[in-house]
Order: C-alpha cells, then structure tokens, then sequence
C-alpha cells in the first residue's frame, strides 16, 4: 500500500470529478434511488468501517471512564496522544518550562511543543523542589511498575498526586525554587521507551 501512496492523489481527484459529475446529472425528474446514489457513495466507507471495525475507532478512549480504562484498554494503547497533547497545553497554561516523565507510551510530547526529560536515581529517591513530575497511570496500575515504584520510588505511592490530565496521566508539582537546590549528576533512567 505504501507504494501505491503516490497514485492517491490521482484517484481522489478521479473520483471527485466522478461525484461531481453524478451529482450534475441529477434533476429533478429522476427518480430517487439515483438522486441518493452520490450520498450513498459518500456514506458507504464510514458506514463499512462501523460495521467491520465497531471497537477499533480512534479517540474512543475519551469515553471511557478514568477509572475503568486500566482494565478495558491496554496502557500502551489506551491514549492515542490525546493526552500528551493535554498535558503540553497544561505546561503552557501553567509556565512550566519542562517536565520529568515516566510513561510507556509511545507519543513523545516533543511534538506537542513540550520539553521533558527522564527520571534520575535522585528524582526516585525523593522529589527535588521546582519539578514537576509526571507519571503516567499505567505504570501506578501495573504491577510490575508499581512494585518498581514503590520499593524505589516510594514518595510516589505516599503523595498523592497535584492532578491528573486526562485520563492516563498523573503530575505532581514540587513547590519550592529549583535554583537552590544543587545539580543532579545521578544517572537517568529509562523512564520513556
């Protein structure tokens, strides 16, 4: 199919002269099955993705509830970067310059304008003043990240979160002044696949 990408423009424009054309040669005095063909044609690729795909249509996780996506959807699959894209609007909104997230999700927020960086051994051990941090909810429902987080990380478990965008991820804002507090050399860890 990826070969064939160039020849869709062609077609496009084939088939929009086509529509245009069926759509001219309807008058009146015709009868009303071909007065409704050019609307058919237009319905039959929405109504055939319904019916042979009714569970896998995109943005469908916006309707389930938050607390019921960690058992109907997988967390690598459960937010097609809706929320990433909630999350750079929130920074924005917020001022916050750039965020430490852990997630394994593929959508890097890089492409929604947001800065971020990984989670170091030393944000594990105890959150640093002036970061926000940002988890997201697979990893707090998933046993095996969750007994990761817990036994290294457990200010996680014991703060609860600042709030929740969406409905995968998890931010925690640490009040206080960055500047004052010193470098982090401590190694990162792979916090974003």
């Amino acid at each position: 199919i990826r070969h064939a990408l160039p020849a869709y423009p062609f077609l496009i424009l084939i088939a929009a002269k086509g529509f245009g054309w069926l759509w001219k040669s309807c008058r009146p005095s015709t009868s009303r099955l071909v007065r409704a063909l050019p609307v058919l044609l237009l319905s039959w690729h929405p109504l055939s993705v319904l019916m042979n795909f009714p569970h896998a249509i995109a943005y469908a996780n916006d309707f389930i509830a938050i607390g019921q996506k960690a058992d109907l959807l997988s967390g690598s699959t459960w937010n097609l970067g809706q929320d990433m894209k909630r999350l750079a609007e929130l920074c924005e909104k917020r001022g916050w310059k750039r965020v430490k997230l852990m997630t394994p999700q593929r959508t890097d927020p890089y492409f929604y304008g947001l800065a971020w960086e990984s989670w170091t051994h030393r944000d594990l051990s105890q959150p640093q003043p002036g970061t926000v941090y940002v988890v997201d909810s697979s990893i707090m429902d998933d046993l095996t990240y969750d007994g990761y987080l817990t036994r290294e990380s457990p200010w996680v478990g014991i703060r609860p979160p600042t709030g929740m965008v969406g409905g995968t991820l998890y931010y925690y804002e640490i009040p206080g002044d960055p500047g004052k507090t010193p470098r982090d050399d401590t190694q990162p860890i792979i916090s974003f696949p």
